[in-house]
């Protein structure tokens, strides 16, 4: 019986191991994980390793820049040595007698006389071919710059810029445009200059405007009292007046593309004092520039500046020591610079500057003469803590104050070029006294007011050169034009 039991016991002890054994084995799933394993991600650059990358980056990137810069001021320090052996010493050569450079402007360009030799003591000038117009160089207040070049065969290459005061629309008095036939565009109208009428005819003119013409169409005008007649306000070609038709007159207006066709009855009268405005080239103006001429290569050989007049415009024809007073003129100035300095930043190219003069008509002795300061210079378009005083300068010539001292030859109305006459200063550190400068006044508009002047006889512009020195580390030549305030 105890057997028996052991047995059984056994028995089932063992069918329970296999129950278990079978569970486990897949027979009962539902304990099993079902999710499938995925695999890791690759690992990226640390943030420590995107900075030194970026740091790699911006230190190859300013090193490149560095040597850019390097280079561009290796090749600043170049063409500022260049040019100041190509200023020289005396940029202007002598102005009075062999001048380095003269100029000639024309309509089909500009041609400068040049004195390639005179450091062999020659003063024979070799005209350069003419340098056609390259575009406008911006404008100086009223004087209007252009840019000119010619290069030729060799590769060299003769470059300058030009500022005239030439108007693009020139305001006449009237009796000018009507009467007087020198150098200015006259009308074919019948003028009456006692009477200030000018007789139009009955063609469409576009220059007869008033508010009270028809813009299409013929308007007719009836003559009222008092005067029995028609006034309607108006311009003729800008000049302010009258356009009038008498008592008994027809007295008609037609509109057309061509302008207002007037009756032959009407007639303008001007107001007293009236000026016309015409747009025509102005054939009197004056102008002033500088001029550089470089090698193959694009490096300077020769520079200087100069100043001239088209036209009919007179110069100063009075003594100066007689007319009293003082005026004060004011323009701007342009040229070329260069500054070589061993211990500080090379810096060369062109400028530009304000300019004034203060002319005083009356003799040396007693302090007449002209003085003049140039300032606010923008050196390659940017501001330079630059400025350059022209030492005062006697009225010069034997009628006109003591000769060879400063300003107006008898013949010539000229500020004579005088050694040591300029001070450049920087950041307020005045150099020594040194180079020169010159100019010449004129009268744009002589003569009394009836005869289209402006009655006086004090000059009413200036053009003028000069060049200047601080120590030996800088050299400028430039040119100026002014005009009475």
């Amino acid at each position: 019986m105890t057997l028996w039991r052991n047995l059984v016991v056994a028995l089932v002890a063992a069918f329970a191991l296999a129950a278990c054994s079978s569970s486990n084995n897949g027979t009962d799933t539902s304990t099993m994980s079902t999710e499938t394993p995925t695999m890791a991600e690759p690992s990226g650059p640390t943030q420590e390793e995107l900075d030194a990358e970026k740091m790699r980056a911006d230190e190859a990137e300013q090193a490149l820049r560095d040597k850019e810069a390097e280079e561009a001021e290796e090749a600043l320090s170049e063409t500022a040595a260049n040019l100041k052996g190509a200023l020289r010493t005396d940029p202007l050569g002598d102005y009075d007698v062999a001048p380095l450079a003269t100029a000639a402007l024309t309509p089909g360009g500009l041609v400068l006389a040049i004195n390639d030799d005179r450091d062999d003591g020659t003063t024979a000038a070799v005209n350069t071919p003419r340098m056609a117009s390259d575009g406008s160089a911006g404008a100086l207040g009223d004087w209007a710059g252009t840019n000119y070049a010619h290069t030729n065969a060799g590769g060299v290459t003769n470059s300058a810029v030009v500022y005239t005061n030439q108007a693009a629309v020139k305001a006449y008095p009237i009796v000018n445009r009507y009467v007087v036939t020198a150098n200015v565009p006259t009308n074919a109208g019948t003028y009456t200059a006692a009477m200030r009428t000018l007789s139009l005819g009955t063609a469409a003119d576009p220059n007869i405007k008033s508010d009270m013409f028809p813009t299409a169409g013929l308007s007719t005008y009836t003559p009222t009292a008092p005067a029995s007649e028609v006034l309607i306000p108006g311009t003729y070609e800008g000049a302010v007046g009258n356009y009038r038709c008498g008592a008994g007159e027809t007295c008609t207006a037609q509109a057309s593309a061509a302008g207002i066709a007037l009756s032959d009855a009407f007639m303008f009268i001007h107001d007293e004092g009236a000026t016309v405005e015409v747009a025509v080239v102005d054939p009197n103006y004056l102008y002033f520039g500088w001029w550089l001429r470089t090698d193959d290569d694009d490096q300077p050989t020769m520079a200087s500046a100069f100043t001239g007049v088209q036209g009919a415009i007179a110069a100063l024809g009075r003594n100066p020591n007689a007319l009293g007073g003082s005026a004060t003129y004011s323009g701007h100035a342009a040229g070329k610079f260069a500054v070589s300095d061993p211990l500080g930043a090379d810096n060369a190219g062109h400028f530009t500057a304000d300019a004034t003069l203060t002319a005083v008509f009356a003799a040396d002795a007693v302090g007449g003469g002209v003085s003049g300061t140039l300032d606010n210079f923008m050196a390659n378009d940017e501001a330079m803590p630059w400025s350059v005083t022209l030492l005062r300068r006697g009225w010069d010539g034997t009628t006109l104050g003591l000769a060879n001292v400063g300003i107006n030859d008898p013949a010539t109305a000229e500020i004579d070029e005088a050694a040591t006459s300029t001070v450049w200063s920087i950041d307020d550190n005045a150099s020594a006294p040194s180079g020169s400068w010159m100019a010449q006044m004129y009268d744009e508009a002589p003569g009394t007011v009836a005869a289209g002047g402006d009655g006086s006889d004090v000059p009413t512009s200036a053009t003028g050169v000069f060049q200047s020195h601080f120590g030996g580390v800088g050299t400028m030549v430039g040119a100026f034009g002014v005009t009475r305030d």
